[in-house]
């Protein structure tokens, strides 16, 4: 007799876990887990629009580093953000070091527009330099 496969609810599949972090005066980290894709795109939108729209914030980095997929709703999400906060004078970066975000972004050849740097710590030396 073989063994039933456990199922996983839909719950399982759309949570994501996200924490946000005032690093130093206007510079925001928005650290992201799970899956985004279309279930949970308006859950990673509504967690990044308040500092979008916040004139304090002058560097929003959202830190997709515990990210296991990234879906092209996930990446049009993330175009959006950086596109908004261009318009103000504010800069984005997304920091994404597996391949469950590496290949979608370069695949789409989006690296440089999103920013994307390899460590969080990477994004905020360059951001001190800046």
């Amino acid at each position: 007799m073989r063994p039933l496969l456990q199922e996983t609810t839909l719950a399982d599949l759309s949570s994501l876990r996200i924490r946000h972090r005032l690093v130093t005066t206007g510079v925001v980290v928005v650290s992201v887990g799970g899956e985004v894709d279309l279930a949970t795109v308006d859950t990673l939108r509504d967690n990044l629009t308040p500092h979008v729209s916040d004139p304090a914030t002058r560097l929003l980095v959202c830190d997709l580093s515990q990210v296991g997929f990234l879906a092209c709703s996930g990446l049009s999400a993330l175009l959006d953000v950086r596109s908004e906060l261009e318009a103000r004078g504010a800069r984005f970066a997304v920091v994404a070091n597996s391949p469950a975000v590496l290949r979608p972004v370069t695949i789409t050849g989006l690296p440089e527009a999103l920013g994307v740097h390899p460590s969080l710590s990477a994004v905020l030396r360059q951001s001190i330099v800046e």
